[in-house]
């Protein structure tokens, strides 16, 4: 196993099953789209090694977006690996889905068939220049009205790389994932604690009240915690079969 630097640590570390339970997917889709398996490439481009068996913030975050491409655009896997090879091969993107203004989807998106296409805009300021990225017509210039792919709760860097995540709201409360914040770990804003370390509280003083008086937060701070973990907790919503090869 390479030894962390600094860099990397600063760049968000996950095990696998971390990713998988902060994304609400499996460990092993996480590994077939981080590295790959026998059954198929992978999507991503990975940050550490598979021996490691870390995953970096930016592969998580494009984890994030490939699980909310499939639940609500229904694009196969297929298309999307393709659409990512497509990008780095042409435009030099590799990480397309951590990318401010690079990819989007047009066609029917309402057709579970999967007949939407992603498209990479290589260029932010020149939105006239939407090259299909997969599919068939792959190559070709777009004049379509499109959808941008990316979650309005990523933000981004100067370098239009996604650097924080919003990963969770309720009410004023929020909490997010910042690589260079506890290794990437959902904190609850304004806090200085993690989600998991106020919704254990709750559990140990066995209420909200008790728990917010005991590590000096508000009341709002642990009920969003909570909210948080019932969320990831909750259905996960996608998951393998040989109907839905994600």
């Amino acid at each position: 196993m390479v030894a962390l630097t600094e860099n990397s640590l600063s760049e968000g570390i996950f095990t696998p099953s971390e990713a998988g339970f902060y994304a609400r997917i499996s460990t092993q889709m996480v590994k077939r789209w981080v590295w790959g398996n026998k059954t198929g490439k992978p999507i991503v481009k990975a940050t550490f090694d598979e021996d490691e068996s870390l995953v970096s913030f930016l592969s998580f975050v494009e984890v994030l977006s490939i699980r909310a491409i499939r639940l609500n655009h229904k694009i196969p896997l297929e298309r999307i690996r393709e659409a990512v090879k497509y990008a780095r091969e042409n435009f030099g993107i590799d990480h397309p889905f951590a990318t401010k203004h690079t990819t989007f989807v047009f066609g029917d998106l309402s057709d579970n068939r999967g007949s939407a296409r992603i498209i990479i805009c290589p260029d932010s300021e020149n939105r006239d220049e939407l090259i299909q990225a997969s599919g068939d017509g792959k190559g070709n210039k777009i004049i379509s009205e499109v959808a941008e792919l990316h979650s309005k709760d990523l933000f981004y860097g100067d370098d239009n790389i996604a650097n924080a995540y919003r990963a969770w709201q309720k009410g004023n409360k929020t909490i997010s994932m910042n690589p260079k914040r506890q290794f990437g770990e959902p904190m609850v804003d304004g806090t200085g604690y993690s989600a998991q370390a106020l919704y254990h509280a709750y559990l140990t003083e066995g209420g909200i009240d008790a728990a917010a008086k005991e590590y000096g937060v508000d009341p709002g701070d642990i009920e969003v915690a909570l909210s948080y973990f019932d969320h990831l907790q909750g259905p996960q919503k996608l998951s393998e079969s040989k109907k839905t090869p994600f």
